[in-house]
Parts: structure tokens; C-alpha cells; sequence
């Protein structure tokens, strides 16, 4: 079991999760819990996590547990998910992902990844009202000297609640999901792009793409949110 602390409940509309530390535990405990089923498996990695959000810490709640289980496996690919509740036994979130297996007895990467991070010390600059670039810190980095999969969605998320924020609405996310296409190097920065795939009265879907400084996708993110006050929403809109 992984327990993350909890911001203090302060009776505002904010969020208690930071969506980087949710994304980097929920990547962590399915990966481990995964491998961790798999003899002669020291590693592998993330193809694809999914993130649903159910339900709201209580505010009386000061952690968040997670707790991971091997769904299945097979000869290169295993499936794991995790429940994450509150420390009062709220369910805050499900987690599934598939890991990749590297190859039995193959060597485990020397480099060791970061044990200190900060999240709410990541800046993300924005470029234009679709784009975000990010620089990439040794922190953010895993053992194989690339960027933690959880970090990329975590950002991923946070890029599409400033897409959001030029947008004027709020949205209560529902689901953030991503697909890992390569490992993304620590080469300076990443730019993260959004865009629209559906824009409903009630639901947005955005689609956000991680570049590295190459131009190149490292991985495709899509997060479904609620609009949070619809008439609002159109108000602004009729006004431009």
C-alpha cells in the first residue's frame, strides 16, 4: 500500500489531489504491483494508464491510500489496477494500466531515479491558449533516465485545466487517460498541446499531445471533465 498526505480541507473549490502526485503514485503502485507477479521480471514499463475519478476526499480525511492488484498477464504484456481511497475509506479514484515486461533476466537499469520531488514546484509556461512547454528536471526523471510516466499524465492534466482556464470554464475531470508511444528523454523541455475532441453543453473531451524538443509524440493524454456550471459556460460564450 502507497499513502500519499492530502492538502487541508479549507471549504474551497480546489482540489485536494494534486493530479501530479495522483498520476506519478497510481503509475507506481499498478507498475510494481505488476512486475512484481512476474518471475525472473526485475522491470518493464508503463504502456498505457487510465485514471477515473469517483468520488471527493472527505474533509475530515489527512492521506490517500492506494492499493494496486495484478489483474493478469501474459509473455510480454501484464494488467494491473488500484483503488485509491481516503484514510476515512472514501473511494477517491480507480486506476488500471498495462505494463510492458522487459525480457526475463534482462538487466536492470543502473541509473537511479529520482527519490525527491515537488510537484506543486513545476511550472508549465504557456505558449499560446492550446500549448504549454515544461522544463524537465532531474527529479522528474525514473530509473531509466527518462520521465516518469505518471509525470507525464499528471502534466498532461494540468495543461488541460489551463486549456480550460483560457476558456473561461472550469471542468470536474472524470477520466485522464494516456498512451505512452516513447520514452520521453530528458532533453531540455517537453511542449504539450490541446485541442477539442468533443465540446459539449455538459462534457468536454481534450485530447493533449506531449512533444519532445525534437517534435516528436511521446505520448497522446485524453481527459473527459464535466462542465462545471453549463449556463455559465454559455453566457460567456454568447459574449465571445
Amino acid at each position: 500500500m502507497f499513502r500519499v498526505p492530502l492538502a487541508p480541507a479549507t471549504g474551497a473549490a480546489v482540489s485536494r489531489v494534486d493530479p501530479l502526485t495522483l498520476a506519478i503514485i497510481a503509475d507506481t503502485a499498478v507498475g510494481s504491483a505488476v512486475i512484481s507477479r512476474q518471475p525472473g521480471r526485475a522491470t518493464g514499463v508503463m504502456a498505457e494508464l487510465c485514471i477515473d475519478h469517483v468520488g471527493t476526499p472527505a474533509d475530515e480525511a489527512t492521506a490517500l491510500d492506494i492499493v494496486a492488484e495484478t489483474l493478469g498477464s501474459g509473455p510480454d504484456t501484464g494488467t494491473g489496477r488500484a483503488t485509491v481511497r481516503d484514510d476515512t475509506g472514501v473511494v477517491v479514484a480507480h486506476v488500471v494500466g498495462v505494463v510492458a515486461l522487459d525480457p526475463a533476466g534482462g538487466r536492470v537499469p543502473e541509473r537511479a531515479g529520482s527519490r525527491s520531488f515537488d510537484p506543486p514546484d513545476i511550472r508549465l509556461v504557456p505558449l499560446d491558449s492550446d500549448s504549454v512547454r515544461v522544463e524537465i528536471r532531474p527529479d522528474m526523471l525514473n530509473d531509466r533516465g527518462t520521465v516518469h510516466g505518471g509525470v507525464l499524465l499528471g502534466l498532461a492534466q494540468r495543461a488541460q485545466e489551463l486549456f480550460q482556464l483560457y476558456r473561461r470554464v472550469g471542468c470536474r475531470p472524470l477520466r485522464m487517460s494516456i498512451d505512452y508511444l516513447r520514452p520521453a528523454p530528458p532533453d531540455r523541455h517537453l511542449v504539450l498541446r490541446s485541442s477539442f475532441e468533443r465540446r459539449g453543453r455538459r462534457l468536454w473531451i481534450v485530447r493533449t499531445e506531449i512533444l519532445d524538443r525534437g517534435g516528436r509524440t511521446v505520448a497522446i493524454a485524453h481527459g473527459t471533465g464535466v462542465v462545471a456550471d453549463p449556463a455559465a459556460k454559455d453566457s460567456l460564450e454568447s459574449r465571445g
